[in-house]
C-alpha cells in the first residue's frame, strides 16, 4: 500500500523512459512490469530487481579502457572495449569482438621490429625488437597495427609455437643454404602478435586463427643449417663475416648468371667487395641486374665496368659495389677480355631489403 504509492512517480518515469532507450539503442527489457502485478502489497525487492537490470545494462555498455591483453572474451552483446595500446575501439557482438574505429594507420607504417640473430655457437635463433607495423592486407581499410610490446626471440629448431623463445618455423625443419623470411603475425580474435619464419616471401603457412601479417626481414643459413650472423641497420643487413662468392680465373667474355647467398623470393640490392687482377691483359669487369640489358663492358665507353684492371699487365682493381638481384638471388657478370691470368673475385657483404607492405615482386 503505502510503500508502493511512495515510489509510484519514480517508477512511472522509469517505465516511460526505459522502453524508449531500448528501442533506439539496444535490448533493454524491464524484468518487473508493475502494472501486471496482482493488487495489494508487493515486496520492495522488486524495485531492486528492476533498477539492477537497468544498472547492469548501462554498465555493460560503458566503454572499458585498458590494454588489449586484458580484454575479456566476447560474450555480452553491445558492450565496448577501447584498447589503449593499439588505439582501436571494439564492439562485442556476443560471440566476437568487432573493430569499430581506430586511429589512422599509415599504409606502410613500420617502427622498430629490428631483427638480429643471437651470438650463439649454433646460430639457431633470431631476435625481433619491440615495435609496430601495419599489416599488409591488399585492402587498405583492412590493415591493422600489429604491436610487438617487448623483444621476442624465435628458434629454428622446429615448427611454430606461440610465445617468446619458442620455435617459429612455419613448416618442416631448418634447411641448409636457404633464405628464411621473418614475419610479424597477428590473430584478430585475441590480438596476440608473434613472429614466424618461412622460406616464402609472399605466402607463409600461417598458424590457426592468425590472418594478419607483415614481412620485416630475412636471414640466410649456411651449409650446416646455421644462421649466417648479421647486423641490421634499418633496411640493410650486413654479415658479421663476409665470405667469398666468386673466385674465377679467365671468366671469358660471355655473360654469366651468378647466384649469391642473399634472400630469395624478393629482389634485394646485394653489397659486394670486388677485386680484379690483371696479369696478362687489360679488362673491365661489369656487374648488372638481370632486369637491365646484357651490355658488354668497355674500357673507355659506356657502360664502362664495375672494376677496371687496365693499362698494363699486373694491374689490380677493386672496391665496394652494389647490384640488384632478381627473386632467385641472381645477377649478371661479364668481362671485356679473356686472359689466362685474369682473375675476378667477389665477397658478399650483405644486402638491402625494402621490406615494403603489400610489395609486388620484385620489391
Amino acid at each position: 500500500g503505502y510503500t508502493m504509492r511512495r515510489y509510484a512517480a519514480l517508477l512511472l518515469a522509469l517505465l516511460l523512459c526505459a522502453p524508449m532507450a531500448a528501442e533506439s539503442t539496444g535490448t533493454l527489457t524491464i524484468p518487473v512490469v508493475f502494472g501486471a502485478l496482482s493488487a495489494g502489497q508487493q515486496n520492495l525487492s522488486l524495485f531492486d530487481t528492476t533498477f539492477n537490470a537497468v544498472r547492469d545494462y548501462i554498465n555493460n555498455r560503458e566503454i572499458t579502457q585498458a590494454a588489449c591483453s586484458t580484454r575479456p572474451a566476447a560474450s555480452v552483446s553491445g558492450r565496448y572495449f577501447f584498447c589503449t595500446d593499439t588505439q582501436i575501439l571494439y564492439g562485442d557482438t556476443g560471440s566476437a569482438w568487432t573493430a569499430l574505429s581506430s586511429v589512422p594507420i599509415y599504409t606502410d607504417q613500420l617502427t622498430g621490429l629490428t631483427t638480429s640473430n643471437e651470438s650463439t655457437a649454433t646460430a639457431t635463433s633470431v631476435n625481433v625488437t619491440a615495435g609496430a607495423s601495419a599489416s599488409e592486407d591488399t585492402t587498405i581499410g583492412s590493415r591493422v597495427l600489429m604491436t610487438i610490446a617487448s623483444a621476442t626471440t624465435g628458434n629454428t629448431a622446429g615448427t611454430w609455437v606461440v610465445g617468446n623463445y619458442a620455435n617459429k618455423l612455419d613448416a618442416g625443419s631448418i634447411a641448409a643454404s636457404t633464405a628464411y623470411h621473418v614475419w610479424v603475425i597477428q590473430r584478430p580474435d585475441t590480438l596476440v602478435t608473434d613472429i614466424l619464419f618461412s622460406t616464402s616471401a609472399t605466402a607463409p603457412t600461417m598458424p590457426t586463427n592468425y590472418t594478419k601479417r607483415r614481412r620485416i626481414g630475412a636471414f640466410v643459413t649456411d651449409a650446416g643449417s646455421a644462421i649466417r650472423q648479421y647486423t641490421q641497420y634499418g633496411d640493410e643487413f650486413i654479415y658479421d663475416k663476409p665470405f667469398l662468392a666468386i673466385n674465377t680465373t679467365n671468366p671469358g667474355t660471355t655473360a654469366i648468371t651468378t647466384t649469391l647467398a642473399v634472400p630469395t623470393g624478393i629482389a634485394v640490392k646485394a653489397f659486394l667487395n670486388l677485386a680484379a687482377d690483371n696479369t696478362t691483359a687489360s679488362f673491365a669487369w661489369y656487374l648488372s641486374s638481370l632486369d637491365s640489358n646484357d651490355e658488354p663492358p668497355v674500357l673507355n665507353a659506356a657502360p664502362l665496368g664495375s672494376v677496371l684492371a687496365a693499362s698494363a699487365a699486373a694491374q689490380f682493381g677493386g672496391g665496394p659495389f652494389a647490384v640488384w638481384t632478381n627473386t632467385s638471388a641472381q645477377f649478371r657478370q661479364r668481362s671485356s677480355a679473356t686472359g689466362a691470368g685474369n682473375i675476378i673475385q667477389a665477397a658478399v657483404v650483405g644486402w638491402r631489403d625494402r621490406r615494403g607492405v603489400g610489395c609486388s615482386l620484385p620489391c
